[in-house]
């Protein structure tokens, strides 16, 4: 099963509102923390984006900690899991 992609940066505050929504909703995902990870840095930066966080899931992205969004990826998540 793919996994959300969440990519994070060092203690920011969205990054770890994102990361807790997920886990809260029991929904695997796999991190790439950009302070720590040059590659996903990279990654993030070929996608077009500089700040975090940002999931990707499929062809569905979603920047900042979007709640309405991040419960729309749930909900496609599960359907595909």
């Amino acid at each position: 099963m793919e996994k959300p992609i969440v990519y994070t940066s060092g203690e920011c505050p969205y990054s770890l509102a994102v990361k807790e929504y997920l886990k809260n909703n029991h929904i695997d995902f796999e991190e790439r923390n950009i302070s720590l990870c040059p590659e996903g840095k990279r990654e993030l930066m070929k996608l077009g984006y500089s700040l975090v966080p940002v999931v990707v899931y499929g062809d569905t992205i979603i920047t900042g900690f979007e709640p309405e969004q991040l419960n729309e990826l749930k909900i496609r998540v599960r359907k595909n899991g």
